[in-house]
């Protein structure tokens, strides 16, 4: 039985599928193994909190927020692993 991910695994995700640079929504959503109707969701809110920007119509890049966000996340999970 698999479990499924959270909300912040997922945008996590999608946000280092970015992090290298220009990609289109197809390989976003194959980097971070997710269905394109809920990869369009995540990642339309993701543009919407200026977390992901578009360079073209469908490519997308992590921004310097997104960055910001994903340090965030990697900082609170090491600190939830030296917690147990």
């Amino acid at each position: 039985m698999t479990k499924n991910r959270s909300s912040t695994n997922i945008i996590v995700d999608i946000l280092h599928a970015c992090a290298s640079g220009s990609l289109s929504t197809t390989r976003i959503l194959y980097k971070a193994n997710l269905a394109w109707y809920q990869g369009k969701q995540y990642i339309h809110e993701l543009v919407a909190n200026d977390l992901l920007a578009s360079d073209t119509e469908d490519c997308y890049f992590t921004t310097d927020k997104g960055f910001e966000w994903l340090a965030y996340e990697e900082k609170q999970s090491q600190l939830l692993i030296v917690a147990s």
